[in-house]
């Protein structure tokens, strides 16, 4: 069984944060290195997406003889995809983490593996359809991890997903990117089982099987996490 503590190790390694990164995000900004990976992020999406074009110019240059008109139509259908490409990624990840600050959701993750369409635990019937239209979740059906948390839809990596279990945490996101940042679990893995099990005991030692109030826990900052 996993610890709580190899919990939140495997939760930095998938999201890439530190404890560090993460006290930043509790007081509402983004981590100077988290700023930066967002940008090595959105650098390595542009040279991978230039480099295809580059390559796909240099083999027509190679198949084809051009007149002057037409190299210069060939270099322009190039270019204009590579400038979209650029303001597409680093300009507008430049513009997202420019305020350096992150958004947060906190409650229960409904997670959704590629090709069923269904979350753990099941959407109730008005967050179908409250969220019937977003783009996020019409995505699910297309194959991608998807996280749903209040009104927020996020895709996941196989890693990041593979790291989170249908429970109840605080998810720190860069809302202009609809990008994850941090997470952190605010409930304890085994909560509903101790709650149970306490329960259970409770009725077997009061008489009449008198109700007993099992207190709520507490989160990793000591507040009741129904706050």
């Amino acid at each position: 069984m996993n610890t709580e503590s190899e919990r939140i190790s495997g939760l930095q390694r998938a999201f890439h944060f530190t404890e560090q990164d993460l006290r930043e995000n509790r007081q509402g900004r983004l981590s100077a290195a988290q700023a930066n990976r967002l940008r090595a992020e959105s650098r390595q999406l542009l040279f991978l997406v230039v480099g295809v074009l580059a390559g796909v110019g240099v083999l027509t240059l190679l198949s084809i003889r051009f007149s002057s008109t037409e190299l210069f139509y060939l270099i322009s259908c190039l270019t204009v995809p590579s400038l979209l490409t650029f303001a597409f990624t680093l300009g507008t990840t430049e513009a997202a983490i420019a305020p350096r600050t992150v958004s947060k959701r906190t409650g229960q993750i409904h997670l959704s593996r590629p090709g069923m369409g269904i979350f753990d635990p099941p959407l109730k019937a008005e967050d179908v359809a409250r969220l019937a239209h977003s783009p996020g979740l019409r995505l699910s059906r297309a194959g991608q991890f998807m996280l749903i948390i209040e009104d927020q839809v996020f895709r996941l990596g196989q890693e990041e997903h593979a790291a989170l279990r249908p429970s109840f945490y605080t998810v720190y996101f860069v809302p202009q990117l609809n990008k994850i940042v941090a997470v952190e679990p605010i409930v304890p893995a085994d909560t509903d089982s101790l709650r149970t099990d306490l329960e259970t005991l409770a009725r077997q030692v009061l008489p009449g099987g008198a109700p007993v109030h099992v207190a709520e826990p507490l989160d990793s900052l000591g507040e009741d996490v129904r706050a």
